[in-house]
């Protein structure tokens, strides 16, 4: 029983630091360095909840660099 109490204790004080990220770093850096290889100038500093994820799923899908590259911007503004 004691354990049980140590480990839900545990769990609630460490939980809310997973939660803590904000949108920007969702991104890694690797991401970051190919979003701006794809547009040069894009501002990646105020990202909505929404958009990381979006800017992932543009960076990774079957486009062409070109589609990429509409994407993204589209995304971002």
């Amino acid at each position: 029983m004691t354990r049980l109490v140590v480990t839900a204790a545990a769990i609630a004080i460490f939980a809310p630091a997973a939660f803590a990220l904000t949108p920007s770093q969702l991104l890694s850096d690797i991401d970051k360095a190919e979003i701006r290889k794809i547009v040069p100038n894009a501002d990646l500093s105020n990202l909505t909840t929404a958009q990381p994820g979006a800017l992932a799923a543009a960076l990774y899908g079957s486009g062409s660099n070109g589609e990429k590259r509409a994407e993204v911007r589209s995304i971002l503004n």
